[in-house]
């Protein structure tokens, strides 16, 4: 197997720990994920995922998703935004996909203002582009969105993700 097969694969890992909250296990993974990514490809690799992002920017995307599902926020944000004009450019899937992200973010760290309109970003991206991913990342949002389910914003945020989430 190619090692950046087996990358991608501790990459998946890397978020699997992180989603059931083992961070130790996440960082072991996602070592592993960028030791493998970091080796020269071969003639014969299959150019899988992240081919959007730059090699610089991957680690920081990566442990930025396993804060996410760790629950953290603030120290996400500033990791998230400043890419997400070079992501636009580059990959209009991943910009999507990392501003689902981004609005999770927000929601953990408390400002639900930003974390609707992000999310709202991300749906009408989702929708045009028919990206499951995005639509993943908003639902794994759900659970911290409801805290603020009384405001104008999130309220109509939630209008929108309760039929994909159902559809689940």
């Amino acid at each position: 197997m190619s090692p950046r097969v087996k990358g991608l694969a501790e990459k998946q890992m890397a978020f699997g720990y992180a989603l059931v909250g083992d961070e130790n296990a996440s960082l072991r993974a996602l070592d592993r994920a960028m030791t493998y990514l970091a080796m020269p490809l071969r003639d014969s690799d299959d150019l899988l995922g992240q081919r959007s992002v730059v090699h610089d920017d991957l680690f920081a995307i990566f442990r930025a998703t396993c804060d996410i599902y760790l629950g953290r926020g603030d120290r996400v944000v500033p990791i998230l935004r400043p890419r997400l004009t070079s992501l636009s450019s580059s990959s209009a899937r991943t910009a999507t996909i990392t501003h689902a992200k981004h609005a999770r973010a927000y929601a953990n760290a408390g400002q639900p203002e930003e974390a609707a309109r992000e999310a709202l970003t991300a749906l009408d991206a989702s929708e045009q582009l028919g990206s499951l991913s995005a639509r993943s990342e908003l639902r794994r949002a759900l659970p911290v969105l409801h805290r603020w389910r009384r405001r104008d914003d999130i309220r109509a945020v939630l209008r929108r993700l309760t039929p994909i989430a159902r559809d689940a």
